[in-house]
């Protein structure tokens, strides 16, 4: 048995080759990148509620600490799926063989929506301020 030059073995077993690497290495940069513009859109959002820059910040944060202590309560399991970081870790399927596709669509698709809703807002509640005075 012998791999090939450069070639990454998985804990599973599974042989990748540098480039089927590096996709999904760039798929997971990719992912990731999708799921941090959910939360720039929630505090995009708040920024355009208050005048404090460090509110909008802070209030993004909260939401993403909430979000991430209710995907862990049996309790919240009603709203579970649609949080903002319930799929957040599933950039990790990227490293599977074979990929595991469901829950990073799930998390692309939330994502989108979350992005969409909130920059929907803040051009909404932008386009009501008062910037000519």
């Amino acid at each position: 048995f012998e791999s090939q030059p450069g070639a990454v073995t998985t804990v599973s077993g599974t042989t990748l080759s540098p480039t089927e690497l590096l996709l999904r290495i760039a798929g997971t940069v990719g992912y990731v990148g999708v799921s941090m513009l959910g939360v720039g859109a929630i505090a995009l959002f708040l920024s355009t509620v208050t005048d404090s820059s460090l509110a909008a910040a802070l209030g993004a944060l909260a939401a993403f600490v909430a979000s991430t202590v209710l995907v862990t309560l049996a309790a919240a399991g009603a709203i579970r799926p649609y949080l903002p970081t319930r799929y957040w870790l599933a950039w990790i399927d990227f490293f599977r063989d074979p990929i595991l596709w469901r829950d990073i669509q799930r998390g692309l698709l939330l994502q989108l929506v979350y992005v969409g809703v909130f920059l929907g807002m803040a051009w909404a509640n932008f386009a009501t301020k008062d910037v000519k005075s």
